[in-house]
């Protein structure tokens, strides 16, 4: 890695800290004048419509898509890319059919809804279904910007935090800004209340679209025939494949294997393989690190019995005059006792599986896989949009229904090319690291995008890296104050002031949301800490909030859609969708992705059939509560 201060400038430390300073200031100035709930939760209902629309893209798009998204097509491909489309579709339902009828139900949290249409054990489990889905995202969201700090900023004297850090699956850099980042933006979002978060994020916005202008400028002008070269040449790029990670016995012959690595130009391959994050564990000798299937004899049994970690990263070069070279595929390999290693499974193979062709002018539309990733991505954006708190309490922050429709609209507006053009940047990162070959671009795909800002950003404008760093802890933030904002009005609502301290003062509700808003973001920073053991950014997202998805947007389209469901089946269907859900992602090992759609179909059809098989509800459970029984605005 190259050291930190041929990375970054002293102007752009300075920027990033005047930057960071100026927002929790911001923030800090609006914690005045909240006298109740409703004026930390919901900004007293008095937001426009603008504010809105854009804090709502920046809350939910986060950290994780600024890095993961360009991370994930750097590593892979650009099947997401018309994934837009459905969410635009899914959004454009919500706006149509969803906020009408919950909007005039003057909720503060979407779950008191689920009371009215069935009952308070209905409301609980979905309010404790957010709670596990956004919990779980929070943590996620401190992950991603300290990873990208610790690789534009490597500080030395934090390799001594290592010993420690290895215990969460990480390194003692990202160690210490998991921490700077997770108590930064608690005590901002503790301070600031909705008003503070909406602003806040606005101002986040317009940085980021800012920094990723220069990125693509960068791109456009040092690229030859700029975005000609991407389209034309990016499926040329080849592909290398490390192998899956596996378990070896001690002083056994290893054998790493790279000969599935595809090479899209025919012309053949060169291969370089290098043993990574060596520091914390033994080094092994390759017997050829050029061969395709070198080999290495596994370290002897330490005196203590443990076992050993070995990361080997490879990449590939065409062998041709273009010389392009891949991204890196790494692959751990544990040494342990044969005993250990006998019976353990075998990682799976996540390499390229051509859901689309890498050659991405080439869309499979008959292919079953398509059409499974285009159902699971209107679930999840459906539920991302129509049942999740932290886009529905800014519906319910505005100062009518008018400007809410506004707001959802125009935050549509935005995903349409913002989405797309996060992948494309990845992809366009990939093509220029192709061409132009740097010993030093990190293996991990999530660091891909910031270290090519800390490289080349400052080359077009002095201090502009800074901004763009200062812009990931700026979306961290704006992430998390609105997530825990969101979970603790999910506490105080749904459970602290419905169920155990239901007649106190408006000022102990307000104390009370400070401290659990507090509360929460200490246990997401504490979760964040772990988060290196489970895999990339967008893939630890995807599966931590789709595992609660499905049963909780079950529940509501039960409420929606129909009105013959009862308590008795959204409950029961519910939690035969999260026994599906189990079924999934622990005996089957499916795709992250699918975990939404298979929890969503039980819930709706088991909650259904149980539904016309019970007591229908009463007429005060449907009344103004479903599509087909709303009150107009």
């Amino acid at each position: 890695m190259l050291a930190a201060t041929q990375l970054l400038l002293p102007l752009d430390y300075a920027i990033i800290g005047v930057y960071l300073t100026g927002v929790v200031t911001m923030g800090a100035m609006f914690a005045r004048g909240h006298k109740n709930s409703d004026d930390y939760f919901l900004a007293s209902r008095r937001m426009h419509w603008f504010p809105l629309a854009l804090s709502i893209w920046a809350s939910l798009t986060s950290a994780n898509s600024m890095l993961g998204a360009p991370g994930y097509a750097f590593a892979h491909d650009l099947q997401k890319v018309p994934q837009v489309i459905i969410a635009v579709m899914a959004t454009s339902v919500v706006a149509i059919w969803v906020l009408p009828l919950l909007h005039s139900l003057n909720l503060t949290t979407a779950y008191t809804y689920l009371e009215k249409r069935f009952n308070t054990a209905a409301r609980c489990l979905g309010s404790l279904l957010f709670i596990l889905a956004r919990g779980g995202w929070l943590a996620t969201v401190i992950y991603a910007p300290s990873k990208a700090m610790a690789a534009v900023i490597p500080i030395e004297a934090l390799s001594r935090l290592d010993k420690i850090a290895s215990h969460c699956g990480t390194d003692g850099n990202t160690f210490f800004w998991i921490l700077v980042v997770g108590t930064g933006a608690t005590l901002y979002a503790t301070l600031g209340g909705m008003k503070a978060v909406i602003w806040t994020d606005v101002v986040q916005f317009f940085v980021f679209v800012i920094g990723l202008a220069a990125i693509w400028f960068l791109l456009l002008t040092e690229l030859p025939n700029g975005l000609a070269t991407i389209w034309s040449s990016l499926g040329d790029v080849p592909k290398a494949v490390a192998g899956p990670d596996r378990r070896v016995a001690f002083d056994e012959v290893v054998t790493l294997d790279g000969s599935n690595s595809q090479d899209f130009l025919g012309k053949g391959l060169n291969y370089s393989w290098r043993q990574v994050g060596s520091g914390s564990g033994p080094v092994v000798s390759l017997s050829d690190p050029t061969a395709a299937r070198p080999t290495f004899q596994a370290p002897s049994q330490p005196a203590d019995g443990g076992t050993s970690s070995l990361k080997f990263a490879l990449r590939v070069t065409t062998a041709d005059d273009s010389a392009l070279q891949s991204g890196a595929s790494t692959v751990t390999i544990t040494v342990a006792d044969t005993s250990a290693a006998a019976g353990d499974p075998r990682i799976p193979d996540r390499r390229h599986n051509a859901w689309f062709d890498f050659r991405f002018g080439v869309i499979s539309v008959v292919g079953v896989n398509f059409w499974l990733l285009i159902t699971a991505t209107f679930v999840s954006r459906l539920n991302d949009a129509g049942t999740d708190q932290v886009a529905l309490q800014r519906y319910f922050s505005a100062a009518s229904f008018k400007d809410s429709k506004r707001a959802i609209w125009l935050n549509v507006i935005c995903d349409i090319p913002l989405m797309p053009l996060l992948y494309f940047t990845g992809a366009g990162i990939l093509m220029f690291y192709a061409i132009h070959h740097t010993a030093d671009l990190p293996t991990d795909p999530d660091k891909a995008m910031p270290f090519f800002v800390a490289h080349k950003l400052n080359q077009l404008v002095p201090g502009l890296s800074g901004l763009f760093i200062a812009a990931l802890f700026a979306a961290t933030m704006s992430s998390v104050d609105s997530g825990i904002n969101s979970l603790s009005a999910t506490f105080v609502t749904d459970w602290y002031r419905r169920l155990w301290q239901p007649d106190r003062s408006e000022s102990h509700y307000l104390n009370v949301a400070r401290i659990l808003t507090l509360a929460c973001g200490v246990l997401a920073t504490a979760s964040a800490l772990f988060l290196g053991t489970i895999g990339q950014i967008w893939e630890i997202a995807v599966t931590l909030t789709g595992y609660w998805a499905g049963p909780l947007l079950g529940m509501f389209l039960l409420g929606f859609l129909t009105r013959r469901s009862n308590a008795t089946g959204a409950l029961a269907g519910a939690i035969i969708g999260l026994a599906f859900t189990g079924f999934w992602k622990f005996w089957i090992m499916g795709h992250p992705f699918m975990l939404a759609f298979v929890g969503l179909v039980p819930t709706m059809v088991f909650g259904y059939v149980i539904s016309r098989l019970t007591r229908p509800p009463r007429e005060d459970q449907i009344a103004g509560l479903t599509s087909w029984t709303r009150r107009g605005e």
